[in-house]
């Protein structure tokens, strides 16, 4: 009997020796498995990552893109808006130079009759325009139109008075005879 226990255990240890190494094959071949496994899963997720990232990447240079087109639309409206505005300042002092030219020397839109009017002793009748002076003896008293409302004129300014050079009133200066405004043929 003891020889039947002996060889059961001697098969039973042979058989431990082969059945381990062979359980120990299948777990190491499982492992590599389990790590090839997980490897192709770690690629795979670096390839997404990279991926991801790439696209994160296109993704902010279309905004930045599109941002810097923004502040390229926006210099352009502010360029657009300083010429509309230069624009307007332009057709503005246009028009006020035009203004200022009507009311310098302007065609009466009404005639009025008043007397006869000549000339001092050796001068003539000769048109005047704005900016020039008009000389000493046309400045006197009797050339002077103190009623301008009458004749539909402009109160003159302080320092200023009408004066009736031939069928034209003249805005003169009392101080220099400059001639600030002409309304041509006011008089008949």
């Amino acid at each position: 009997m003891k020889t039947f226990v002996a060889a059961a255990m001697t098969s039973v240890l042979a058989l431990s020796a082969v059945a381990v190494p062979a359980a120990q094959a299948q777990d190491r071949g499982r492992d590599r498995y389990e790590q090839r496994q997980e490897r192709r899963e770690d690629r795979q997720e670096r390839r997404e990552d990279r991926r991801e990232y790439r696209e994160d990447r296109r993704e902010f240079r279309e905004d930045q893109r599109e941002r810097w087109e923004d502040r390229a639309e926006r210099r352009e409206d502010r360029r657009e808006w300083r010429d509309d505005r230069r624009d307007w300042r332009q057709d503005q002092r246009e028009w006020a130079r035009h203004q200022r030219d009507i009311h310098r020397w302007r065609q009466a839109q009404q005639r009025y009759r008043a007397g006869a009017w000549y000339a001092p002793r050796g001068y003539a009748y000769r048109p005047y325009g704005y900016g020039q002076v008009l000389p000493p003896v046309y400045r006197s008293r009797t050339y002077v139109i103190y009623e301008p409302y009458r004749y539909r004129l402009a109160p003159p300014p302080y320092g200023y008075a009408w004066h009736r050079y031939g069928d034209d009133a003249v805005l003169v200066s009392l101080a220099t005879g400059v001639i600030a405004a002409v309304v041509a043929g006011l008089f008949y």
